[in-house]
């Protein structure tokens, strides 16, 4: 009985001995096969990394790259500038806000082969460092997808010296050795080589004009392009290209540079939400400027996490949706705000968390530090745009909260409503009538005919027109009253009526 137990005990021995050999084999093999296919071996993680782009002291420097990783594989949102197009003066920033940067920082990650590459539209601080990535490294071969938007002559952008058409065309040119999918008309034979399990193109539902969309297989994520069409000849930020990304149900929403031009914003996120459902993360449409990412928007994808990439550390453009964010729960986190850190990094793997890198000789780390927003500026102003011509005026206390109701403001009174949004038109607050026009107060005014007393009250009953005879025009009211060598203010605007009550 001995004996055999032994035996036993040996043959469990080898057994595991064996199985150990054997893994550590495979995973030799396995390794070596994908570094000759040019893929880093990684860890399995499903990560999106938010390059900061850090160039203080260069003027207009706001710029995009993002990387997107699954199992080893690496895809690519945008480059930031091309490193050759800063003066003379700006030289020591290329190795920053450009794809210099870009470079370093796929290099620390191991990356040697990109899968796919999204220009999302044809401005220098989106897609201008594909010039170095393409020139400077073999991160990009035949196997690699670049996806765009086809562009349209926009004199409006190319008489500001922009050149979108240039930068459109060199990377086109320098990236001919790859494939290419241009969204708007895209090739079938590109589509099927999108993810393991190709790709689906879904223009044929277009049961509204904005649910035309691509949906794809990498690795452990499904990845969903938006906004495929040309929307706008004058506004290239309007023609970005909108990604998500769904790592088991843990939904990211990149907006590029995407505007309220038209509320195409809200349009598309409407698409987005139909097809995807709940949003954790967004990243807050073009560096966060006040233009884009409305109220709508935060209200249909209700974010657990924001991301803002920008270089500006000031906070004017940024103002309108910080307290509203916080007021809604969400944690705000800006590539500005995270000194000496490489990248912010949302992490998919293992449920969701936010961290940031660092690069520790060559080789990018994880950091457990985060830095999230805080408010440090005095009260503003801002506005929620809805589109150009409509929005709701937002007012932020010096904590960066929504105010709510009235608030004086610079010796005036002004009313924000009781959800905070600004008010327009005539309000009945506790019986009494008043007139708030964007938010203000009137006072001491005719408006609709109705007389506005100092304190912003209507008390006055008769009311006043205006009339017309052979001699002018002449404003008074149903009292007989009317006005005469004085100014009056008429629905905002000032009138001066000479001695006999006519208007000059």
């Amino acid at each position: 009985m001995k004996k055999k137990r032994n035996i036993s005990k040996i043959t469990i021995a080898f057994a595991l001995a064996l199985s150990v050999i054997l893994t550590f084999v495979s995973r030799f093999f396995l390794t070596s096969a994908i570094n000759k296919k040019g893929v880093y071996a990684s860890e399995s993680k499903s990560r999106i990394h938010y390059i900061i782009l850090d160039s203080d002291g260069v003027a207009s420097t706001n710029s995009e790259a993002i990387v997107i990783e699954s199992n080893g594989h690496f895809g690519l949102i945008d480059a930031s500038n091309y490193s050759e197009d800063y003066p003379e003066e700006y030289k020591e920033y290329t190795d920053k806000a450009s794809g210099k940067q870009v470079i370093k920082y796929l290099e620390g990650l191991g990356a040697t082969h990109l899968d796919f590459i999204i220009g999302s539209h044809a401005h220098s601080d989106h897609i201008g460092g594909l010039l170095d990535i393409a020139n400077d490294t073999g991160l990009i071969n035949e196997d690699t997808i670049y996806i765009y938007k086809e562009y349209i002559f926009n004199s409006n952008e190319e008489i500001k010296g922009w050149d979108n058409i240039g930068y459109y065309q060199r990377v086109i040119s320098e990236l001919s050795g790859s494939k290419s999918l241009c969204v708007n008309s895209p090739d079938a034979d590109v589509m099927r080589d999108l993810g393991h399990d190709g790709a689906r193109l879904y223009k044929e539902k277009l049961a509204t004009d904005y649910d035309d969309h691509i949906d794809f297989y990498f690795e452990e994520l499904k990845i969903g392009l938006y906004n495929l069409d040309i929307r706008s000849k004058t506004d290239e930020n309007a023609n970005s290209i909108v990604t998500v990304v769904d790592c088991n149900g843990i939904t990211t929403v990149l907006y590029a540079d995407i505007d309220v031009y038209e509320s195409m914003e809200q349009r598309i996120t409407k698409e987005i939400v139909s097809d995807y459902g709940k949003v954790d993360v967004v990243k807050i449409a073009h560096h966060g400027f006040k233009r884009s990412t409305s109220k709508e928007t935060l209200d249909m994808i209700d974010p657990q996490f924001a991301i803002v990439c920008a270089e500006t550390r000031g906070e004017a453009l940024y103002f309108p949706f910080y307290g509203y964010l916080r007021d809604k729960g969400t944690i705000l986190y800006r590539t500005s705000d995270q000194k000496d850190k490489a990248a912010i990094v949302e992490d998919m793997t293992d449920g969701l968390t936010i961290k940031t890198t660092e690069i520790s000789n060559d080789h990018i780390v994880e950091s457990s530090s985060i830095n999230d927003w805080i408010w440090n500026s005095s009260p503003s102003w801002c506005k929620w745009y809805k589109d150009y011509y409509n929005f709701d005026w937002v007012y932020l206390n010096s904590e960066g909260y929504i105010q709510k109701n009235w608030k004086y403001i610079y010796g005036k009174w002004y009313y924000l409503g009781q959800n905070g949004l600004g008010y327009d038109g005539w309000l009945n607050y506790k019986g009494d009538w008043y007139y708030i026009r964007e938010c203000y107060m009137v006072s001491g005014e005719w408006v609709d005919g109705y007389w506005i007393s100092k304190n912003g009250i209507w008390e006055y009953k008769p009311r006043a027109s205006w009339k017309k005879n052979k001699k002018g025009w002449w404003y008074g009211d149903t009292s007989g009253w009317y006005a005469k060598n004085t100014w009056q203010t008429i629905d905002g605007k000032r009138y001066f009526f000479n001695e006999e009550g006519y208007l000059e």
